[in-house]
């Protein structure tokens, strides 16, 4: 079985109209879209309802594998801390209410303590589970200590919740100095999501978020670690998430079809 493909409306962030995301990801041919949280609140603030989003999503055909992004709940003071859950409250639900299968929970940048955190991370999934949503620890290249997919694994370990998992961000992976026999050591913490993309242009932990380029056509070893991903059995979708100026200065749907073009490529040569 081959896994979704969805698109990280981040790809096309030139295009404003979330109709227009959803109906370019559909006209790419593209399995699913991820969304973001602060799309949703605008397109409510403007009047309309989330039942509107599911309709366009269920017109188009397409499933919501995530939703980007929660913050600022992990190794921060308890009043902090419980502000950040209200704010995670609300995308979990705004989640559920379009049938989103997660959403991406963000490590901290600063230094934490991996026991600390994965208490931290345990209170989160609790309160994903009034809403039934995966949340996916999205592990940070550039952060200072969850920034590679074994100091994740062990927050999700450490925190041992039914629905702990981690979004595996191909860009992150590399910038952090993850490696992709890594991955055949994390099975007990399962990769929840995965967001696919290359890089390119600075050296590897020089790099930022744009310098993400299309699959394939950057340095990052994406047909291992998208080998080693599904033999561990991932089954999830692989959504493109691209942070480039180019891009976003070009035609949207060219860049959704040829983005959705490029990691079809690589997958053909698992």
């Amino acid at each position: 079985m081959s896994n979704p493909i969805a698109l990280n409306t981040i790809t096309i962030k030139q295009v404003t109209d979330l109709r227009e995301k959803i109906e370019i990801a559909a006209e790419a041919e593209y399995d699913g879209v991820g969304l973001w949280a602060n799309d949703l609140a605008a397109f409510v603030a403007a009047g309309g309802e989330l039942a509107e989003v599911k309709d366009m999503l269920e017109e188009n055909g397409l499933s919501v594998p995530e939703i980007c992004f929660v913050g600022g709940w992990m190794g921060v003071p308890a009043g902090e801390r419980k502000q950040a859950l209200a704010e995670a409250k609300k995308a979990f639900q705004q989640a559920s209410e379009i049938g989103a299968y997660s959403v991406i929970a963000c490590a901290a940048g600063h230094q934490v303590d991996l026991a600390e955190a994965a208490k931290d991370y345990a209170q989160l999934c609790d309160v994903a589970a009034d809403f039934g949503v995966v949340p996916a620890l999205e592990f940070i290249g550039p952060a200072a200590t969850v920034k590679d997919v074994k100091a994740a694994a062990e927050v999700v370990a450490r925190a041992d919740h039914e629905l702990g998992g981690i979004l595996l961000d191909t860009f992150h992976f590399y910038r952090g100095g993850s490696e992709p026999e890594d991955i055949l050591a994390i099975r007990d913490a399962r990769v929840a999501m995965v967001h696919a993309n290359d890089a390119a242009g600075a050296p590897r932990f020089e790099m930022n978020d744009l310098h993400r380029v299309y699959c394939g056509e950057g340095e990052i070893p994406l047909e291992a670690i998208f080998g080693n991903l599904r033999e561990t059995g991932y089954r999830q979708a692989f959504s493109v998430e691209i942070f480039n100026e180019e891009y976003w200065a070009s035609d949207p749907m060219r860049v959704a079809q040829k983005a959705r073009v490029a990691i079809d490529e690589v997958l053909a040569r698992l």
